[in-house]
Order: C-alpha cells, then structure tokens, then sequence
C-alpha cells in the first residue's frame, strides 16, 4: 500500500504502530521507527502476488477495531542473511486478526507460505 516501506520484493499484510510507539520501540542501529511492524500474514515474494488482489484483502481487514498489544519478549530470528531481533507483541486480537487474514487471503487466491507458524 502506498506510503509503506520497500521490503526487497517481500509481500505482507502488517500493522504499523502510531508513531510515538515506534519511536519509543526503535533501537539504535535496528528499523527506521517508520519501518517497524507487525506481520500479520507473510505471502512471499511480491512477483507472484497480484497486487490488486492484495490491497483488495488488506482494505477488507481494515473494519475492525484498533489492535492494541503490549510487548511481552523478543526473539531472535536467525537463518537469513544476519540475525534479527524483534520484539514480541502479545494481544488475543492479533490471533483474531491473524485467523481472518489467512481467510480473507484464501478468499482472494492469495496462497501464505507455511514454513513457519506465527
């Protein structure tokens, strides 16, 4: 969607914090605070994803309420080509906003890759 970071040919659907909660969750040398987000729902590479088909499935998420979530952990992502380190954000309506999105993705003929859970 326009106006959202360029993840190096990466495609999701996310939600971005408000401003001053990124500034406050950005750490030196990490994300730009812009930049952080949570990942509701990786689809791979944005070549095979139909972009139409995509902001079709995001915009019909954005009726909910506002997620709200505190920050229980972090975790280190490792495999890529460095280590991340991400904070872990806890919320019942993430799972809620996560079950839907796989559905509405299905819907639309948008396949999620399963290598990992969430």
């Amino acid at each position: 969607m326009a106006g959202q970071p360029d993840y190096s040919g990466s495609c999701m659907i996310a939600l971005y914090p408000p401003p001053d909660d990124a500034d406050s969750l950005a750490v030196p040398g990490g994300l730009h605070p812009s930049d952080l987000h949570v990942t509701v729902a990786y689809t791979g590479d944005a070549a095979d994803v139909d972009p139409g088909l995509l902001n079709a499935a995001a915009a019909a998420l954005t009726a909910r309420d506002p997620v709200t979530a505190a920050i229980s952990g972090h975790a280190r992502f490792t495999g890529g080509e460095q280590d991340v380190i991400v904070a872990l954000a806890d919320a019942a309506a993430l799972d809620e906003l996560r079950h839907q999105a796989l559905g509405v993705l299905a819907a639309a003929g948008i396949e999620v890759p399963r290598e990992h859970g969430y």
